[in-house]
């Protein structure tokens, strides 16, 4: 198979999703149905434009995606309108943090008799796509407390998600591997858990100190683009989940 140029395969990306966009927003479908599409169609499954390894090679601009959209979540998750709109959500919180976890661990342990995997995909099944929900506000310029209430529960599913994840692989290793022998399960979690808190928490205080101490508009951008590199490259070189410290 011929093999693209990272930045070959960045622009071929980025114009094929711009091109299944613009045709899903012809149809009348939002435009990130066709970004999905127009990935399958380019992708492995299908045509093949871009191969398995392409798809690793674009690894580093992947996690700096998540990395902005776990910023974008981030930024509004406000935990005074959580606190005053509970109410609003908890109930659905709750049911589909509660309903999904059980109906994927309950069929995929049915299917497979495997406990691991269906404890894995359990956990990974409560993660939301927050660029999807992000790009439909967006392009249909929702107002209100709706959008609010909603990204509020986006960020929280996720949240919880790559926590309960962080959980459940720390027990499965420990129960598989034994390594509770040579490590304390809450010492495990305080690392993977409270170090990437801690890290968020720093990096967030660094970019309030930006924005009050520094006014012009393109050093801002260029030292937020930094912070945000820092923020998902030091936790990878860590073995934390980048996304924690982005949310907080």
């Amino acid at each position: 198979m011929l093999y693209l140029d990272v930045l070959l395969l960045v622009g071929i990306v980025l114009l094929a999703g711009f091109s299944g966009g613009r045709l899903a927003d012809w149809i009348g479908l939002p435009s990130v149905t066709g970004y999905l599409f127009t990935g399958l169609i380019i992708g492995p499954a299908m045509l093949g434009i871009i191969s398995p390894t392409g798809l690793n090679n674009l690894q580093p601009i992947n996690n700096f995606a998540l990395g902005l959209i776990g910023l974008s979540i981030g930024g509004e998750l406000k935990w005074r309108f959580i606190k005053t709109k509970w109410q609003d959500f908890s109930l659905l919180f709750l049911g589909e943090l509660i309903i999904t976890f059980s109906i994927v661990f309950v069929s995929t342990y049915l299917f497979t008799d495997n406990f691991a995997l269906a404890a894995v995909l359990a956990s990974l099944a409560l993660a939301t796509a927050p660029g999807a929900i992000i790009n439909i506000i967006n392009e249909n310029n929702v107002k209100g407390n709706f959008p609010k209430i909603l990204m509020s529960l986006v960020a929280i599913d996720n949240l919880f998600c790559i926590i309960i994840f962080s959980i459940t692989v720390t027990f499965l290793n420990i129960y598989y591997f034994g390594t509770a022998l040579n490590t304390n399960i809450f010492t495990q979690l305080l690392y993977e858990i409270g170090l990437s808190l801690f890290i968020g928490a720093i990096l967030g205080i660094i970019g309030l100190i930006i924005l009050n101490k520094i006014q012009n508009k393109n050093q801002q951008k260029i030292l937020f683009t930094g912070l945000i590199f820092i923020a998902i490259g030091l936790p990878l070189q860590l073995n934390l989940q980048f996304l924690i410290h982005n949310f907080h």
